[in-house]
C-alpha cells in the first residue's frame, strides 16, 4: 500500500524541511521506499540532500521542468537514493501555471 505524507505551511521557519528529512530517513531505515519531493523555490531539501539546485536547473533536472506543459517525465527527474529526491530550484518561483500530466 502506498502512503503519501505531505508537510506544508506557508510560513517559513517552521521545520518543514527538517521534519521531512528526518521522517524520510527514519522510514528508509525501516526499509521503506521513500521519495521526497522538494516544492520550495529555496530548494532547501535539495541542498540538504547534498545537491546543487543551480547545476540541476542548468541540466533541466528539477521538478520545474516536469511541471511545464509538455515537460519532462517526473520519474526521469528523480535522483535515486535512500531516500530518493525530486529536486527543486529557484525556477519554481516563476511558475505561473501547472499542467498536470
Amino acid at each position: 500500500m502506498i502512503k503519501i505524507i505531505a508537510l506544508a505551511n506557508q510560513k517559513g521557519g517552521v521545520a518543514k524541511t527538517t521534519l521531512t528529512v528526518n521522517l524520510a530517513y527514519a522510514l528508509s531505515q525501516k526499509r521503506k521506499r521513500v521519495l521526497t519531493v522538494d516544492m520550495d523555490p529555496q530548494a532547501s531539501l535539495t541542498l540538504y540532500c547534498g545537491h546543487d539546485p543551480r547545476s540541476l536547473e542548468h541540466e533541466r533536472k528539477t521538478i520545474y521542468w516536469g511541471l511545464q506543459k509538455d515537460g519532462e517525465d517526473l520519474a526521469s527527474l528523480v535522483i535515486a537514493g535512500e531516500p530518493a529526491l525530486l529536486p527543486a530550484s529557484i525556477q519554481l518561483a516563476g511558475l505561473s501555471e501547472i499542467s498536470i500530466q
